[in-house]
Formats: C-alpha cells, structure tokens, sequence
C-alpha cells in the first residue's frame, strides 16, 4: 500500500515538473512573440515616418519649379511681360498652364497627406462667415459647371450664424473637392451646394444629378487611392485622395462626412460641424 502511494507522489511530481517546463517554455515563446510584434510596430513605425517626410520634402521641392510654370505661363496668357505669340501657340501655352495647375493640384493632396500622416497638420481656430465662404466657392467653381451647361444652384439657411470659429482654408479644400467631384461625375442635370443650420451644429450638403455611387464602393471611398472602378480612374482621372484628405480634415474639426447615392441618380455629400460661433460682442464674451 505504501509503495502504490509512493508511486502515485512520484507520479504526481514528475506531471507537475512537466507541466512547469510547458508553462515556461509556453511563457518564453510568448515573450518572444511578444518581442518580435513590438520590433516589427517600431519598423512600421519608422517607415510610416520616413515615407511622410519623403512625401512632404517631395511635395515641397515639386511646389516651386510647378508655382513658377504656372505663374509664368499666366503671365504670358494676360499679355503680360511683352510676350508675343500666336493663336496656336497660345494654345499650347492654354495647355501648359491647365496641365501645370492640375500637377501643383496633385502635388498639394500629397502635402496635406504627409502632414496629416505624420501629425504635423495644424488647424486654425479663427472667425469666418459661412456666408462669405460659399459665395466663394460658388464664385471659384461655378465656371466649371458652366462650361458643362449644368444648373449649379446654392441655398444657405438663414438660420446660419453669421460668423463661426474654424479653420476656412481647410473647410474650403473640402467643400471645393466635393463641388468639383460633383460637376466632374455630373454629365447633364445640376449640382447644388446647401448650407444648413442645426442647434448645435451646421451643415454643408453637396449633391448632384450624375452617375451615383454603387452600394459596394461606398464603404472604401474614403480611403486612400481608392476609387469606384479602374475604368472610373481612366475616364475622369484623380488619384483617389481627394476624399480620403476631405474626410481627414473634417474629423480634425470634430465633425463628420457621410455620403447617400443611387446608381445613376445622384450623390449627396454630408459634412456635418460643430457649430462654434464667433461672440458678437465684449458683452457676450464676459458673459
């Protein structure tokens, strides 16, 4: 009787002693994953950075020469500087100064990405009138659906304060990426820019009359070089930034940015922001 229980101990011992050895053969596996997953984070980390100085040192440098191009070949389409040529090669000149403007475009996509990649993007907190800047953005881009004969039709809420707190410059990127997606997607009908009040929030609604977004494609249009299909990419061109920066932006400034569409029917962009009104008066601010 002895003996058996001796045995059963003994037994006892040497599956505690192995299970001790799994269990630390088991806890330095697991260390060492653990090791591997934190060094691999820190390379994706430092490549992550690399690449958005690569990109914002890039952007930079393709800025001047692209800025003195388009500048340049402005001038010389005004008759400015004593430049003389005729109507051919101005067209030639036409073509230069689009296709310059186009690039210095892409170029500024790349430049807000690698900011806001790396951290570095910086809003500003000033007063602006909502007002003002959509006449603006009527004014900048009303050419574009002329030249395409469609209605471009802008209705602002009066219930729109008169002056908000914000960054305008990137809200104007925004609302301006929007519009010209609108007209470009927008063979015949119209494109309308809203501008609505809530209590405690307000809204810039950008709808169209063109050729939709299929159900699929909306869960990825925000993302970065993603468009709706390869032969979309082919006949409007883009690089699929421009909604992925939007959406970027407007998260920065606590808002939002939803879409609604039908195939073949239209789009409806939503940017939705809090509504920080500007004082209007020292009363009001020692309120």
């Amino acid at each position: 009787m002895a003996e058996a229980v001796q045995e059963r101990e003994q037994v006892l011992v040497e599956f505690n002693e192995s299970l001790e050895q799994r269990i630390a053969e088991r806890t330095f596996e697991l260390r060492q994953a653990r090791d591997e997953a934190l060094a691999a984070q820190r390379i994706a980390n430092e490549n992550a950075r690399l690449k958005s100085e690569f990109l914002a040192t890039m952007s930079h440098e393709l800025r001047t020469p692209m800025n003195a191009i388009e500048g340049f070949t402005s001038i010389m389409l005004s008759g400015m500087g004593g430049v003389e040529f005729n109507e051919k090669t101005g067209r030639y000149v036409q073509r230069v100064n689009a296709n310059s403007k186009r690039l210095l475009g892409l170029i500024n996509d790349f430049l807000d990405l690698s900011r806001i990649e790396s951290g570095r993007l910086e809003l500003a907190n000033l007063p602006f009138s909502p007002r003002d800047a959509a006449m603006r953005w009527k004014e900048e881009i009303g050419v574009l659906a002329q030249k395409k004969n469609l209605n471009f039709e802008v209705s602002i809420d009066p219930d729109i304060p008169e002056t908000v707190r914000g960054d305008e410059e990137a809200l104007s990127k925004v609302a301006l990426n929007l519009l010209s997606n609108a007209i470009k997607f927008t063979e015949t009908g119209s494109v309308a820019l809203k501008l609505e009040s809530d209590d405690d929030a307000w809204r810039i609604e950008v709808s169209d009359t063109g050729i939709g977004i299929p159900m699929h494609a909306r869960e990825f249009i925000f993302e970065e070089f993603r468009q709706v299909d390869q032969s979309t990419k082919r006949k409007y061109g883009g690089t699929g930034l421009g909604l992925a920066i939007a959406q970027r932006f407007v998260r920065s400034m606590g808002g939002t940015i939803t879409v609604k569409s039908e195939v073949g029917q239209g789009s409806t962009f939503t940017v939705t922001l809090p509504a920080t009104r500007e004082p209007e008066n020292v009363a009001e601010v020692i309120a």
